[in-house]
């Protein structure tokens, strides 16, 4: 520690003017510094800053690639690890397909569009649709007609002119009439909503992402045929496969602990929903099945992983990503948020085991503390350069 300390003093005394005030400033830095381990301005500027501490401008963040996260508690050595895949929930994926045979006649969503529920994503023309649109208003108007004779015979009958059988044969009629309406009413609302005559808009059923798109214009579809595939990835399944000897690990609501090896900086916790009460006849393993938000997109569908499960017994332990920890003066150490924006704190750690890029805090964070989990590196770079020893990024 006292090495780096005396490296900042050298620094801020060569980036000063010579002058003896510059001096005694100096020796005012020094004297800020003893005030307090994580550094407060001496304030008279507000740009010096304490021993341990680093200072960057929002662009400076930006460039490093500064990311902060919170320590989390996990199952740490001797854990089981299920292999697992990232899926889209099925109740948060669509498959939108025609019901009628017709022609594309417009596509107006692409691979990667927002779309919202009810969104139209293409247009069809169908003679199908067409035809039967047509017989719908033949029938409507032979309903208006048989509804009219209905009535005219039930006056008469009324009036005593009327004969009962033609009351009732004009009922009948009225009721093949109506029957015929709804049924091709029917019809039409099943074959797709909106559109007139022979057009039909196909839409989304839910609000999400179109990651899917398998319709051109002009080529001629049909109910067999999916023009597209809407999910909502904000959450996520994390299915497992539990190998035999490991069954007796498992159970539902156990709380473990997802990582993925092309995101070695970060981990998902949360319980297990469901554990198959059968054996996957093919693969003789037990599925397991883990659910977590996802609205930052990390998790995406196809990603491969491990499940961690605690062992019966085993203490949960606080971690943080591996790159995080850096080591300064010989000692461990990680940088925490400041008190002010664009500040960060050396912040002693002792650290324990590394595992699948997690590294055990035995001492010094808590779980929930955040920490500066990506461009640790640079932050102790810019400390040791003193570059940014009085406050200004570059």
């Amino acid at each position: 520690m006292l090495i780096w300390v005396l490296l900042l003093a050298a620094m801020a005394w060569t980036s000063g003017c010579g002058a003896e005030g510059d001096e005694h400033d100096e020796h005012g830095d020094h004297d800020a510094e003893g005030e307090g381990e994580h550094g407060e301005h001496d304030g008279e500027d507000g740009d010096e800053h304490g021993e341990g501490v680093v200072q960057l401008s929002a662009a400076a963040i930006e460039r490093a690639g500064v990311r902060v996260e919170e320590a989390t508690s996990m199952a740490f050595g001797g854990a089981v690890r299920v292999p697992a895949e990232v899926q889209s929930d099925p109740d948060r994926i669509v498959h939108v397909a025609p019901l009628v045979e017709g022609q594309v006649s417009e596509v107006r969503v692409s691979v990667g569009q927002r779309v919202n529920e009810g969104d139209v994503l293409a247009v069809l023309r169908s003679v199908t649709l067409g035809e039967t649109r047509a017989s719908l208003a033949e029938a409507q108007a032979q309903l208006s007609v048989a509804q009219a004779n209905y009535d005219r015979q039930q006056e008469l009958v009324e009036q005593g002119i009327g004969a009962q059988r033609a009351l009732v044969e004009a009922d009948g009629a009225l009721r093949t009439a109506r029957a015929r309406v709804s049924g091709l009413r029917n019809r039409t609302r099943v074959y797709g909503r909106g559109g007139s005559g022979a057009t039909t808009l196909l839409r989304s059923g839910i609000a999400g992402e179109v990651v899917q798109r398998h319709a051109t214009v002009g080529e001629v579809v049909g109910p067999d045929r999916t023009l597209f595939v809407v999910a909502d990835n904000s959450r996520v399944w994390i299915v497992g496969s539990v190998y035999p000897q490991d069954i007796g690990a498992v159970s539902t609501g156990a709380e473990v602990t997802f990582v993925v090896s092309d995101l070695p900086d970060q981990s998902w916790q949360g319980p297990l929903t469901w554990v198959s009460p059968m054996m996957d006849e093919e693969t003789r393993t037990l599925p397991i099945r883990l659910e977590l938000d996802n609205e930052d997109g990390a998790l995406r569908p196809g990603l491969f992983g491990l499940i961690r499960v605690p062992r019966t017994g085993q203490d949960l332990v606080v971690t943080v990503a591996a790159t995080s920890v850096q080591e300064v003066d010989g000692s461990s150490v990680v940088f925490i948020p400041g008190h002010e924006p664009g500040e960060f704190e050396v912040h002693p750690v002792t650290v324990g085991g590394r595992d699948a890029g997690r590294v055990a805090i035995v001492e010094g964070l808590e779980p929930g503390d955040e920490y500066v989990a990506e461009g640790a590196f640079v932050l102790k770079s810019q400390l040791l350069r003193g570059e940014l020893g009085e406050g200004h990024a570059h």
